[in-house]
């Protein structure tokens, strides 16, 4: 699961890169609540159980639910034809993004 959650991640910020190229059409909507995706869901069951107690699980946790709302944002900034703030999100959610990944791959190797 966690290598999925990895994958999942990245095609998020490939699909806003998209979106910021023009080649991509997103819904802020589709986006905005962090606890619907396979990861949300699986941190909110399996993930928890299994990993609830490590710093590194409640790092990602938090980070995850900011990468969501920043990608939510960007799409909304993107529509309203803010290109800088939308390039600063996309910025931000780099950053998020590496921070993730970094716990998921300390998660892996405490599995």
């Amino acid at each position: 699961m966690l290598e999925l959650a990895k994958t999942d991640h990245l095609l998020w910020k490939s699909r806003i890169n998209e979106m910021l190229w023009g080649d991509l059409a997103l819904d802020a909507a589709n986006v905005r609540d962090h606890s619907s995706c396979r990861l949300g869901k699986w941190c909110a069951g399996h993930g928890s159980q299994r990993f609830g107690s490590m710093p590194a699980f409640k790092r990602m946790e938090a980070l995850h639910e900011d990468f969501h709302h920043a990608c939510a944002e960007a799409i909304e900034a993107y529509h309203a034809n803010d290109k800088e703030l939308a390039d600063e999100l996309a910025a931000k959610l780099h950053d998020l993004s590496k921070q993730m990944l970094d716990c998921l791959t300390e998660l892996e190797d405490n599995a």
